[in-house]
């Protein structure tokens, strides 16, 4: 089981934390901070960040290399993805292209046939107007002669002889006037 420290620290940030330290204080490490004086120190340092720096700079190069190589491999693949896309639209396009090709044949096929259809219902129409135009002459010549018919039947009745008194029934013996 941990304590929690007291609430009154009284080592605050600065360079000199060793003189600020209470020794009441156990749990609290206390370290200073190393300061450089040898000048075949720093040469080994700077030595040291300059290979450190080209060991980061390989890192760097690498890691950059591998992301750079990966987002190719993304890049790459989807222009693959994109390229079998555009051959299907194309071979989608190409049939399309052949459809409206066949649509259009047929609607050509169809106005031909609507042409001559015209043409066979105005020959048509022509016939049946001379043949009204008959019919009406027919009909007039017809009622003419119905009228000079019943004029003459009016006129052979006017000279028919009426006999009374006389039965309509025929006897087996004629008489012959």
């Amino acid at each position: 089981m941990q304590r929690t420290p007291p609430q009154k620290i009284k080592c605050m940030s600065s360079p000199d934390l060793h003189s600020e330290i209470d020794s009441t204080n156990n749990f609290v490490t206390c370290r200073k901070r190393k300061e450089m004086d040898d000048t075949s120190e720093n040469s080994t340092i700077f030595s040291n960040n300059i290979l450190n720096e080209k060991y980061i700079e390989k890192l760097v190069t690498n890691s950059v290399r591998s992301v750079l190589s990966a987002e190719l491999t993304k890049i790459t693949d989807a222009l693959t993805n994109i390229q079998l896309a555009v051959a299907g639209i194309i071979s989608d396009n190409t049939a399309l292209k052949n459809s409206l090709l066949e649509v259009n044949n047929k609607l050509m096929d169809i106005d031909n046939t609507l042409c001559s259809s015209e043409l066979r219902q105005d020959s048509f129409d022509a016939r049946i107007k001379v043949l009204e135009e008959k019919i009406q002459q027919v009909s007039e010549r017809n009622a003419g002669l119905e009228n000079k018919l019943s004029l003459m039947e009016q006129q052979a009745r006017s000279n028919n002889l009426e006999i009374s008194n006389l039965p309509e029934k025929k006897r087996r013996k004629s008489f012959l006037l």
